[in-house]
């Protein structure tokens, strides 16, 4: 039996780039898969560039440092991630979960059920590697001190830039883009613990899902499989 998805949460959207069509296809078969595409709860969020990131973007002649041009793209995705909180406040969501179209989910579903059924009383529950650039005694000390259940620690250093699935509450998303319209800055920016919002801030032990870092055309380089094997065995994933 699969996982009834609308038990957690009330919404999930999965937010994809209008001409990534090839990525989006195979995203169809994993959320098939995890039984989330036929969901009455799943929305598509299908964004297009902006005018400025594809200049940057396609314009060979214009000499552009690498943080520029990945900034030009974390802001646009940014907007994306922005605009699913804004349309899941005005409908009056209470916990909604945001995934990106290059995620594979665990391949046992049981286990990932595990996960759902103990989340704890949260605003920002991110579900993947979003902390595997940390130092590993931080991660090792907050597993422990900060340990709120078997499956989840409380983590105020998290990571949207690097999350591909996360949830967040209705304050949560109120917070989020009430800052970002005071100061629109890429998604790390309101997420982290900058102040005391009052927001809650948790990272589960096992991950749902990691990102999918074949689809940029490389095989996994030497660094990415150090934070993969840090946080995951790759074989319990959909890769």
């Amino acid at each position: 039996m699969g996982i009834n998805w609308g038990t957690y949460f009330d919404a999930i959207y999965c937010l994809s780039l209008a001409d990534f069509t090839e990525r989006r296809q195979l995203m169809e078969k994993e959320l098939q898969r995890v039984g989330i595409l036929d969901s009455d709860i799943f929305h598509w969020k299908i964004t297009v560039r902006n005018e400025f990131y594809k200049y940057i973007w396609s314009n060979s002649a214009f000499n552009t440092p690498d943080w520029w041009r990945n900034l030009c793209g974390n802001m646009n995705c940014t907007m994306g991630h922005y605009e699913i909180m804004k349309e899941c406040i005005a409908r009056n969501y209470d916990r909604v979960l945001i995934i990106e179209d290059d995620v594979r989910f665990l391949k046992n579903m049981q286990t990932a059920t595990l996960i759902l059924d103990n989340i704890p009383h949260a605003d920002i529950i991110m579900f993947d590697k979003n902390v595997a650039d940390r130092p590993r005694e931080q991660l090792m000390i907050a597993a422990i001190n900060g340990k709120v259940n078997d499956f989840y620690f409380s983590f105020d250093t998290v990571s949207l830039g690097s999350t591909g699935c996360y949830a967040l509450s209705k304050k949560a998303m109120q917070t989020i883009t009430t800052a970002q319209e005071r100061e629109f800055m890429p998604a790390d920016f309101p997420i982290n613990k900058t102040y005391d919002d009052g927001l809650v801030r948790v990272t589960s032990n096992i991950n749902i899902a990691i990102q999918d870092m074949t689809l940029k055309g490389d095989k996994i380089n030497d660094i990415d499989k150090h934070l993969y094997e840090d946080i995951a065995n790759l074989e319990d994933y959909n890769l």
